[in-house]
């Protein structure tokens, strides 16, 4: 299972605020490479249900951190495939699920 899931922290500490995202590992937060933005989009999978993020954010006065994000992974249960579909390149294709 896989999709995306955009987090977003700390509000308008003007142009000098850095940011470092970070996720607890079970022991300790630990930083996520690359992920040094005001917003934090990542691929989810399955694993990283339950898992808690937040941000760092620090400015000439110092630093200070966002509070807690926990992700929950919903998971779709399929019970029939979807029926095929042919459709030109370039365009979607639609499937629908209750």
């Amino acid at each position: 299972m896989e999709g995306t899931k955009s987090l977003h922290g700390g509000g308008h500490l003007g142009s000098s605020a850095t940011y470092q995202w970070q996720r607890w590992n079970g022991a300790v937060w630990a930083n996520i490479w690359g992920a040094a933005a005001a917003s934090y989009t990542l691929t989810v999978w399955s694993t990283d249900d339950n898992a808690f993020f937040r941000a760092m954010v620090s400015n000439a006065a110092g630093s200070t951190f966002s509070s807690i994000a926990y992700l929950t992974v919903q998971y779709l249960h399929i019970v029939a495939p979807p029926q095929s579909q042919l459709v030109a390149a370039g365009t979607r294709a639609t499937f629908w699920w209750e």
